[in-house]
């Protein structure tokens, strides 16, 4: 009997661990040239889905860029960070990109590697947040 009170207690400590730490989002980006248009060189493209049954009014991106010997490829810092001051329904998809030209210390030949992509804080409509500072709950 205490084996299966002890067992009973452990799934649901297990169960409300992953609980917690759902991501409410899910977001895929790639770097494409834009040598076609007059927007800048390079820009990078996003797909930021809200899979919360909350409304977003707001959300931060980040994400590493890096050339093809593992160099990074942007200025002075480690990694880009966009604030996205959009409002984005539950379960709905926001599509949107960023001229990356001022951020890049030289200017590819090819697209960059970009890794590392998560969101790190989310504002709702309601006035709550999500926040994951270091994307750390993306894994």
């Amino acid at each position: 009997m205490k084996k299966t009170i002890l067992f009973i207690l452990c799934v649901f400590m297990v169960t409300g661990i992953f609980a917690k730490s759902k991501v409410p989002y899910k977001i895929t980006g790639e770097m494409e040239n834009n040598y076609r248009n007059s927007l800048g060189e390079w820009s990078f493209n996003f797909d930021f889905y809200n899979i919360s049954n909350l409304k977003v009014n707001s959300f931060t991106l980040v994400f590493y860029l890096f050339d093809e010997e593992g160099n990074l490829a942007i200025k002075n810092r480690n990694s880009i960070v966009f604030k996205v001051e959009e409002s984005v329904p539950p379960y709905a998809y926001f599509s949107d990109y960023f001229i990356l030209d001022n951020y890049l210390s030289e200017v590819p030949e090819y697209p960059y590697e970009i890794d590392y992509l998560y969101v790190s804080f989310i504002e709702y409509e309601d006035g709550s947040f999500w926040r994951d500072p270091f994307g750390l709950k993306i894994y």
